[in-house]
């Protein structure tokens, strides 16, 4: 059996965690192949009560983003949560608390420094699943750069609909769009064509809407690079095959007993802990990242955990053509939590 990335890590996330102004926009991202959360179903609740919203879903290709604007302006100083029904069961999909007012001011964006066009066969224990796939360096944002999501329009010979977007997309680590498809655990966003030049057109989306000043940009569909693109010389393996080269350490991470309880008192009766794990060519563990849930939300034991234990590990070298290389991997956790 060939093994494949766990596209499974990125089924569902959300925006904003924390503190959100009292003109949020809560968005939710579905990825089509691997969540069982019904779009359909996502409402925003206050004190068990369904908020009225105005509920946008843009759909393209596999992914789908739920857009929940309230018909009034949300209580200041108020928590609220995002429910959404998976299977025949209510999930929390989203917390935040409301500040004193509405933000009104637009975000402030650079725009595009970079875009590199891959073609990616399909490759056994890679992230590669086999596609057209553009990588959009981009210039950090001024301020709280966070929340902040990406509003994508394909530029046609029609008027660009300034409030209807193609698809809406997260940063990756914050600095990068994944545009098209091909490369997990991203959904395919547009489906790219093998020859001539894509337009784009990309601005920056807080979480109350406000838009940058958007920027055209053109991908060059014939200057598409191999498999490997130069932007990393690192190679992304399944959670299975970084799992296949260790020689040392606990298979198993359990969480200790304060880590339980931090989790239930934030409301969670389960979590899936997912993970950026690097190994370095010598075999030593040289980056352990937490993704998912967002380590603002933990106090930082509950990240160092995690650091130490996986940090501990050691592997036999991931070796390419011959030689050894850096691995990368997203090996995931699930909690049920017993009350």
């Amino acid at each position: 059996m060939q093994d494949t990335c766990p596209v499974a890590t990125r089924a569902w996330w959300a925006a904003p965690w924390g503190r959100a102004p009292t003109n949020v926009r809560p968005r939710v991202f579905l990825d089509a192949d691997e969540t069982r959360v019904d779009p359909a179903s996502i409402v925003l609740h206050q004190d068990d009560a369904v908020v009225p919203t105005d509920a946008r879903i843009l759909r393209s290709e596999k992914l789908v983003v739920v857009e929940l604007r309230p018909a009034q302006p949300l209580a200041p100083g108020t928590p609220y949560q995002v429910l959404g029904n998976e299977g025949d069961r209510t999930v929390r999909l989203l917390g935040f608390e409301t500040t004193d007012g509405p933000d009104t001011r637009s975000p402030v964006w650079a725009g595009v420094t970079k875009t590199t066009v891959v073609a990616a066969p399909a490759r056994p224990s890679s992230c590669h699943t086999g596609g057209l796939y553009a990588l959009l360096d981009i210039a950090r944002p001024e301020g709280d750069a966070r929340d902040l999501a990406f509003a994508v329009w394909v530029a046609g010979d029609s008027r660009i609909d300034p409030d209807a977007p193609s698809f809406i997309v997260d940063a990756w680590e914050g600095r990068r769009l994944i545009i098209g498809g091909g490369l997990s655990p991203f959904p395919r966003n547009l489906r790219l064509p093998e020859t001539g030049a894509v337009r784009l057109v990309v601005a920056a989306i807080d979480p109350s809407g406000n838009r940058s000043v958007p920027v055209e940009v053109t991908l060059d569909m014939g200057a598409a690079l191999p498999e490997h693109p130069p932007w990393t010389d690192e190679w992304i393996v399944t959670a299975r095959r970084m799992e296949s080269l260790r020689r040392a350490g606990e298979t198993d991470v359990h969480l200790p007993t304060t880590s339980i309880e931090e989790l239930k008192r934030a409301g969670y009766a389960g979590e899936r802990v997912v993970l950026r794990v690097c190994v370095s060519p010598a075999g030593d563990v040289d980056e352990v990242k937490m993704l998912n849930p967002d380590p603002a939300r933990l106090t930082p034991a509950f990240v160092d955990h995690y650091r130490r234990a996986i940090g501990a590990w050691k592997f036999w070298p991931l070796e390419v053509a011959g030689q050894p290389a850096r691995m990368c991997a997203f090996p995931t956790y699930n909690y049920v939590l017993r009350r």
